[in-house]
């Protein structure tokens, strides 16, 4: 409940708490494209695909050096999933590939993805070849592991 006379703070924490919310979103998106990159290099290396023809895949292959440039760290990634926890908007958010691990039988010993196909289905892809046909757990507490990435954006 807004306090009377007191408008003006409550709109600047209004705007402090949308440009937080913008940001904590953006590096917890970054942290699970991170993630899935993760998954899908190893898959990549072990079929011999380079993963450069694969146009949709940059933002992915980038996303731990991105979120680097961010200046991400665990005590970061705690806070944000604090906020994340407590903020209506992110709590509910569906996270990047939500979806990926149902579309992973559609791969199982099936060739890789045609050029030109979603960044989801490579993902899926990935997953079946993995032991498990799992995603990885749940990063919000902990910061990835950065992959490089040398291929061209398209």
């Amino acid at each position: 409940m807004a306090a009377p006379g007191r408008g003006g703070l409550n709109r600047r924490l209004a705007l402090l708490t949308v440009a937080s919310r913008r940001a904590v979103a953006q590096r917890q998106e970054l942290r699970e494209r991170a993630a899935v990159w993760e998954i899908i290099r190893p898959a990549l290396d072990a079929a011999r695909i380079d993963p450069g023809r694969i146009e949709n895949l940059w933002s992915v292959a980038t996303a731990a050096k991105r979120l680097a440039d961010l200046g991400d760290t665990a005590v970061l990634a705690c806070a944000d999933a604090a906020f994340i926890a407590q903020d209506a908007t992110l709590a509910v958010r569906t996270p990047f590939c939500a979806n990926a691990a149902a579309r992973a039988a559609n791969f199982r010993a099936g060739p890789p993805p045609r050029d030109g196909m979603a960044l989801i289905d490579w993902y899926a892809w990935a997953l079946a070849q993995s032991d498990t046909g799992a995603p990885p757990p749940d990063r919000r507490t902990s910061s990835t592991s950065s992959g490089s990435y040398t291929g061209s954006s398209g």
